[in-house]
């Protein structure tokens, strides 16, 4: 899977880390993505937690286990509208 096939997919149930983002208290963070927004994840790990996408990089774990990074600028679309706007 590449990074503009990862774009185009639904990310909800993938597992995420947080590893760079202007705000110091989000980088490591890790968990499963169980909610998007246009501009949110909403993760849970230990607890829930909801991490903006702008200013901040993501390594995903596909489905098929491989680490693919990215940065959230690039997923600011409502899930449904970000098929249309790259595909």
């Amino acid at each position: 899977m590449s990074r503009k096939t990862l774009v185009q997919e639904t990310l909800i149930g993938l597992e995420v880390e947080v590893t760079e983002a202007r705000c110091k208290e989000y980088i490591g963070l890790k968990g499963r993505i169980i909610d998007e927004t246009r501009n949110t994840f909403l993760l849970e790990n230990d607890r829930i937690r909801r991490i903006p996408k702008k200013d901040v990089k993501f390594a995903i774990i596909t489905s098929e286990g491989k680490r693919i990074e990215v940065n959230g600028s690039a997923l600011m679309h409502r899930p449904e509208d970000r098929i249309k706007k790259i595909g």
